[in-house]
């Protein structure tokens, strides 16, 4: 029986397709003692067996796994983990604490890590992987993880730690920090993950989501309030698409929580940098596929005019591998609450144009109610001014029948008075004897000179003079 310790120094060597140097003590077990341990005091722990540090240039993390869950099984085609059960564990290997310094260590078959140091613990039943440091894209990983077995079953338990480990894919970019505690049981590789709980938080920052412009919202909206915009003729989907293409989705630094339930890591919320309105992003990842659902909702602060219930919002979903994700806009109730603005604004605008109709006939009716009044009071001026000029006609006519009356009452008095004259000079002619007749001279001898030229013509006697006329506007009559 060897009682001593065997040491193996400055060793060289290849295991799993690795370059190896370290060294190794071997300790044989100590006889099982009978000293009994006090009463709630957790019995020491033996001491290793194999102890030591080895150096190894390149492993995969699933090469440690399979030291507890056995060699991995293959998995069905379209499927990453296997759903055979795990090989038998060891049946009774020597108590292991062995340093692993690795200086490249692929955690999947697409994420490698560099400078990686494990500290390797085995005993029965168990293999841990404890004290867990490496550099991984760009930043820090660190953590523990212990496999169990108990028959076919195997249960997983650990932490794992992230500082500033970069995420640079197509669909997602972001500094991505956190921690999260997990543990689980199954007999296979694809029920270990499918049935994985755990809780923690994670950190995001400069994320960015590529082609989901959270202002597209804002563009569409405000595009449908414009004239000339028609609802019906215009693909909301593809409008929506375009806009969203132009910017990517900034996410605001922040920590969220985070769980898993069921083999899918649940992640968020994150708000959506904007400067008005909401967005809020959550991601989902299925460890068992790893294909990533991010879900992202987006609403307006508040509602334009002639929209009915809450402001308008979009739902974006982007699924797929981390490196292939597709994008899909859910925009029913976006186009639903557009119809029905338009709607509402086409309610409102036959409804202004009916105002105004009734407006324009009841001013029409005023127009022409004010004109008939207008052109009813000028007619009775007009009637009034023409019973003033009839009535002064009528009061002119009767003053210049009053003086021509009076005009020919003095003609015939005036003619009755030369009448009586005549007739009185006649009856005194008559009463008075005649006059003797002059001598009539001889007649003058007959000469041949011109006649005389300076014979004066009688004089004309004027013509009588007419009875003068009463002038009826002389006094103001007219």
């Amino acid at each position: 029986m060897l009682t001593g310790e065997l040491v193996a120094a400055r060793l060289k060597g290849a295991a799993n397709g690795s370059n190896l140097t370290g060294d190794l003590a071997y300790h044989p077990a100590a006889p099982p003692t009978e000293a009994a341990t006090p009463a709630g005091v957790p019995p020491d722990e033996p001491p290793a067996q194999i102890r030591g540090v080895l150096t190894l240039d390149h492993l995969s993390l699933g090469a440690l796994a399979s030291l507890a869950l056995g060699p991995a099984q293959p998995a069905k085609p379209g499927q990453m983990w296997s759903d055979l059960k795990f090989s038998p564990a060891l049946a009774s290997p020597p108590s292991t604490d062995v340093s692993l310094s690795i200086a490249a260590l692929d955690i999947t078959s697409d994420l490698p890590a560099r400078d990686a140091s494990i500290r390797l613990k085995i005993g029965p039943g168990v293999v841990a992987l404890d004290d867990m440091t490496m550099r991984a894209a760009g930043g820090a990983v660190s953590g523990r993880a212990t496999f169990r077995r108990d028959g076919a079953n195997a249960a997983l338990s650990g932490r794992i730690a992230v500082d500033s480990v970069t995420v640079d894919r197509p669909g997602l970019s972001a500094k991505v920090t956190g921690v999260m505690d997990f543990a689980d049981t199954g007999q296979s590789s694809n029920g270990l993950i499918a049935g994985l709980a755990g809780t923690g938080h994670i950190q995001l920052t400069s994320a960015q989501l590529p082609h989901l412009d959270p202002d597209a919202l804002s563009r569409v909206v405000d595009k449908a309030q414009a004239a000339g915009f028609e609802i019906e003729n215009v693909d909301i989907n593809r409008l929506l698409a375009a806009e969203m293409d132009r910017r990517p989705m900034l996410i605001a630094d922040a920590t969220a929580p985070a769980a898993i339930s069921a083999g899918v890591l649940r992640v968020g919320p994150f708000e959506g940098r904007r400067p008005s309105g909401a967005a809020k992003v959550q991601a989902d990842l299925d460890l068992r596929s790893l294909a990533l659902d991010i879900r992202a909702d987006i609403a307006e602060g508040q509602a334009p005019k002639f929209w009915s219930g809450a402001p308008p919002a979009i739902s974006v979903a982007l699924n797929g591998r981390i490196g292939a994700l597709s994008r899909t806009i859910d925009t029913a109730n976006l186009a639903n609450g557009l119809e029905a603005q338009a709607i509402a604004r086409e309610t409102e605008r036959i409804a202004a144009f009916e105002a105004d109709i009734r407006e324009r006939a009841a001013f029409n009716r005023r127009l022409k109610a004010s004109r008939f009044l207008r052109q009813r009071e000028l007619e009775q001026e007009a009637f009034a001014a023409d019973q003033v000029r009839l009535k002064s006609e009528v009061e002119r006519r009767r003053v210049e029948e009053d003086a021509l009356k009076v005009s020919e009452e003095e003609k015939a008095e005036a003619a009755r008075k030369a009448d009586d004259a005549r007739k009185a000079e006649e009856e005194a002619r008559k009463a008075s004897p005649p006059a003797p007749l002059p001598p009539i001279a001889p007649p003058p001898p007959f000469s041949p000179i011109a006649a005389p030229t300076d014979i004066a013509p009688a004089a004309m006697q004027p013509p009588p003079k007419r009875p003068q006329l009463l002038d009826p506007t002389a006094n103001g009559i007219y």
